[in-house]
């Protein structure tokens, strides 16, 4: 979705024919992939494994970029402490050891 709104602001500035073309194939296929993503995800029963089957299975992208696992307790962990931040207030992060 990003890719497809740096394409629109690309045209925005260049007004030319192929950005026009390159974000409209963009906005046809983020729509066709969301449309996918809602039918398989009300045909199932939210099964974390067989959706990531799906995803990881899904050749909608040729050249995948990446794949879907499931993260462990540990990996969301570290991810949650590594945000660096300037806001401030009460929120809390549990220690780890309260998590298991």
């Amino acid at each position: 979705m990003e890719l497809r709104d740096r394409a629109l602001s690309e045209f925005r500035i260049s007004k030319s024919p192929q950005d026009w073309d390159r974000y409209k194939r963009l906005r046809n296929f983020t729509l066709n992939v969301v449309r996918q993503e809602k039918r398989f995800t009300q045909s199932t029963n939210n099964n974390s494994n067989d959706l990531i089957d799906y995803y990881n299975s899904n050749d909608l992208n040729s050249d995948a970029v990446f794949q879907f696992k499931l993260a462990t307790v540990e990996e969301v962990h570290a991810i949650l402490h590594g945000i660096k931040t300037k806001a401030y207030g009460t929120l809390t992060l549990m220690p780890f050891s309260s998590l298991n």
